[in-house]
């Protein structure tokens, strides 16, 4: 009797290891996650993106934003982002990126 208890424990908490696995190889990776899948710094978006596509196939992906935002990087420069930014995203490289510009400061 105690090794079919041991035996219904040891399926059950198998089968939640297995269940676990199965939600975190479908999971969306978060917006901010996929710069550093590619080798790229995760600060290249700011914060307040609301959703994001991503073709693994290709390397299209597109970013969505409430509205524009832009912000200073050490440096003299200014980023902008437009509401949707796009482009195409390998390793170590962000291509045809669109909804995004930068401005130089000079003093």
């Amino acid at each position: 009797m105690l090794s079919l208890a041991i035996f219904c424990l040891f399926t059950n908490i198998n089968s939640l290891t297995i269940s676990e696995t199965r939600l975190s190889i479908f999971e969306k990776p978060s917006v901010y996650q996929v710069p550093r899948n590619y080798d790229l710094p995760s600060g290249l978006l700011p914060k307040g993106v609301k959703n994001y596509d991503l073709d693994l196939s290709t390397g299209k992906f597109a970013a969505y934003f409430n509205n524009s935002c832009s912000f200073s990087v050490e440096g003299p420069y200014q980023l902008n982002y437009k509401p949707a930014i796009r482009g195409f995203i390998s390793n170590r490289k962000l291509e045809s990126l669109e909804g995004l510009s930068t401005k130089l400061f000079s003093f």
